[in-house]
């Protein structure tokens, strides 16, 4: 599948250079999508690292002049060592402002949503007089008002924001006014709790996001909503500090007692929205944070490192430990790490209470440690720092040994990408993909949208197995990337399905393609293999909430764009 050549974007992935073996970002020409017909097998290396993969596929090995070899995975055995990388180049993108009514429209566009918030100014009172008559019209074309008196309710609610100097979100996106600075943003109908429209992400912010995913917390039902947080005194204190200065809200203090630590909490349903759905602080580590620059990460991660690494005791300059019970943010901070060109070690452990023979809770936990550094001074490694390791590396590469390869199971289908001049990626986020088409496919890859295609272009029959009746649902290569990219920009660390769930039969599809190429080419009927799924289609409700997201392209408009495509490359 090529990587949509007309949208003006492209996909980059780190990728070691063969010859020099440094680690750049390189251009995904495809992502392709193998279906999984034979063994799969788990990967265990030193430093805790683990891939699944099936045995077709091959990693790094050590070939003898010391440059890497590819291996098929079934070929593995235990001691060989296995290319993984010494650290991971991003394009960086620093957050310096959250605009909270730019952030939560973009969370859900729905009229249902954007009137829950509004902002606050005063130099919105006359510009709501002077446009107050467009006010009422959006307000009754969204449904806001309804029955008999909707426009003498829709009148009395532009007053009583002109007096409040209130524009509800639903309106502020339709009037398509800027805001202005000193704003203030709300729960629509709430009025004891304003908090800054725009908010300056500064170093101490970073910070505090950082202690919040290490020892947070957040509640929201039944109307009651907060978020909390519990740690050493010290860091609560700074914690509370930092949320009533950039956020101007009443914070309160629980202080220590023999049970538990000192605390703190903030009742604010916009707060818990911004922490776990827009900043998406909850269990994993998001997107936005690894694209930090180093001089702004690392404040990010001194703030997890004060909630749940070393930061006292008799390790503290000599290791580094970080500690979580999510494997999902054990596997960030591996990449966080990365960015500062640190190789850390992440183990599975367990913790309980009482005797440890004896003890019938267990509480499992992912411990990440670094260790032979030059510096343990977290704050001053944008700088530079140096880590000696008792592996051989070369370039940007760190031989790690394989410990185990065992048998696994997988999902029906694996993805990788081909990068051109290196091909080879660092592993990403698994997505699930059908039947994607589009220009740039290989004429030759065997699918049947490029078979039929290159087929009827050379006037050879249309290969069809058993009788043509099976279905399959083909999804177009621009509405793929788009998809991609959506799921890139939130916190959701599933499978998500984006593919087309308009179905075609094999006859179907053969005769569209017979009529759009013009081709007079007759069909060919083979015998149907024993393991052709009869249907294939996505469900992809969970697209459509998450993202937004669904096909625009319909099959026959793509179908004609990689036609044309195939008759430029000359097939």
């Amino acid at each position: 599948m090529g990587l949509a050549p007309g949208v003006p974007r492209e996909v980059l992935v780190p990728a070691f250079d063969p010859n020099t073996l440094r680690l750049e970002l390189k251009r995904a020409a495809y992502f392709i999508g193998h279906p999984v017909q034979q063994e799969a097998y788990e990967v265990r290396l030193r430093y805790g690292r683990t891939v699944k993969v099936t045995g077709d596929h091959s990693l790094f090995v050590r070939g003898p002049d010391g440059r890497p070899v590819a291996k098929p995975v079934r070929e593995l055995k235990p001691g060989d060592y296995v290319a993984v990388p010494a650290r991971l180049p991003v394009l960086e993108r620093d957050l310096e402002v959250l605009d909270l009514a730019q952030i939560f429209a973009s969370l859900d566009g729905s009229p249902q949503w954007l009137w829950r918030w509004a902002v606050r100014h005063p130099s919105f009172s006359h510009r709501i007089e002077a446009e107050r008559e467009r006010i009422h019209e959006i307000a009754l074309s969204q449904g806001r008002f309804r029955g008999a008196n909707a426009r003498n309710s829709a009148v009395c609610a532009t007053k009583r924001w002109m007096r409040q100097g209130l524009v509800p979100l639903a309106v502020l996106q339709a009037l398509g006014w800027e805001i202005p600075d000193g704003a203030e943003f709300g729960l629509y109908g709430d009025s004891h709790l304003w908090l800054p429209n725009r908010v300056r992400v500064t170093d101490d912010l970073l910070w505090l996001f950082g202690l919040y995913l290490a020892e947070g917390g957040a509640y929201g039902d039944k109307g009651r909503y907060f978020i909390t947080f519990s740690s050493d005194d010290a860091f609560i204190r700074r914690a509370k500090g930092i949320l009533e200065t950039h956020f101007r809200v009443r914070v309160k203090y629980v202080p220590p007692a023999s049970h538990r630590a000192p605390g703190i909490y903030v009742h604010s349903k916009a707060l818990y929205i911004l922490f776990t759905r827009a900043l998406g602080l909850r269990k994993r580590i998001p997107p936005w944070v690894f694209q930090l620059p180093l001089s702004r990460l690392k404040h990010f991660l001194e703030g997890y490192r004060c909630g749940d690494g070393t930061h006292s005791g008799k390790k503290l300059g000599n290791e580094l430990v970080f500690d979580t019970a999510s494997e999902e943010i054990a596997y960030g901070l591996v990449y966080l790490l990365l960015r500062f060109g640190i190789v850390a070690s992440v183990g599975r452990h367990e913790s309980w209470v009482g005797k440890k023979l004896t003890a019938t809770k267990r509480f499992p936990f992912y411990r990440v440690t670094v260790c032979a550094l030059d510096n343990f001074d977290l704050l001053s490694w944008d700088r530079g720092v140096r880590q000696k390791l008792d592996a051989r590396r070369e370039g940007d590469i760190v031989w790690s040994q394989v410990k185990e390869v065992r048998p696994c199971l997988v999902t029906a289908t694996v993805y990788d990408f081909s990068v051109p001049g290196a091909e080879n990626f660092v592993a990403g986020n698994g997505v699930f993909c059908h039947n994607t088409y589009g220009p740039r496919m290989d004429p030759e890859d065997g699918r049947v949208v490029t078979n039929f295609i290159t087929q009827a272009l050379r006037g050879e029959p249309l290969t069809i197995y058993g009788d043509g009746s099976q279905t399959r649902s083909f999804q177009y290569v621009d509405d793929l990337v788009e998809g991609i990219v959506r799921l890139m920009g939130v916190d959701y660390p599933g499978p998500v399905n984006l593919g087309n769930p308009e179905e075609y039969t094999m006859l179907e599809l053969a005769e569209l393609v017979r009529e759009l190429t013009g081709s007079k080419a007759g069909l060919e009927f083979r015998p149907l293999p024993q393991d052709d799924p009869k249907q294939r289609r996505p469900d992809i409700r969970l697209a459509r909430e998450l993202l937004g997201w669904e096909p625009r392209v319909p099959v026959r408009e793509g179908l004609l764009r990689t036609i044309a495509y195939f008759k430029a490359e000359g097939v």
